[in-house]
């Protein structure tokens, strides 16, 4: 209920959460990454990793412990990763962030021009089947922040042995908190 809608919607349905939640002897399970509506929500939390408990506890350490899961697996080479998903025609090898000096970089500043170049390897010929690339931005507690795709545009691309892909951002968003690229990806 919370992922689809609009905002309106969704703060609607945290309400109904909320409201719920309180009443005596009642327990309600919320299961989500987003870490925000968790913290609202919730006065215990339980992280898990790999489909086991890793922490119970203070849903304020559940969120540190969540967020510092996430940072761990955003420095680790894309091409290392093991928790990814898809079919395996392609698989994203390397990703990196160039700031407007086109210098290699780890982060960015509000309203700096960024190169996001991500290099896609095919396990076949897919020239002749095209499809949408993206990359996706999420803070330290993995809320997303917004997404890059060329889908917005219309363009679809098609990959050979070894593509190379490059988006540019001309001035990154303001935010009040660190980001980080956490997701990238191809659909049809």
């Amino acid at each position: 209920m919370l992922a689809v809608g609009d905002a309106a919607l969704s703060e609607k349905a945290i309400g109904k959460l909320q409201e719920v939640s309180h009443g005596q002897g009642r327990t309600v399970l919320f299961v989500s990454h987003n870490m925000g509506a968790v913290t609202r929500l919730c006065n215990r939390g339980i992280v898990l990793k790999h489909g086991q408990v890793f922490f119970e506890g203070s849903t304020e350490t559940a969120v540190h412990t969540y967020a510092d899961i996430n940072a761990a697996s955003s420095h680790m080479p894309v091409a290392s990763r093991t928790d990814r998903e898809g079919l395996g025609d392609f698989r994203f090898e390397a990703v990196h962030i160039e700031d407007e000096h086109h210098q290699e970089v780890g982060e960015i500043r509000t309203g700096s021009r960024m190169f996001i170049h991500a290099r896609i390897a095919s396990k076949t010929n897919l020239k002749d089947r095209k499809v949408y690339a993206a990359v996706c931005f999420r803070d330290a507690l993995g809320t997303r922040l917004f997404t890059l795709s060329t889908s917005l545009f219309g363009k679809q691309i098609s990959l050979d042995d070894s593509t190379l892909l490059t988006f540019e951002l001309n001035r990154m968003p303001p935010f009040r908190r660190r980001i980080s690229l956490r997701s990238i990806h191809c659909r049809r």
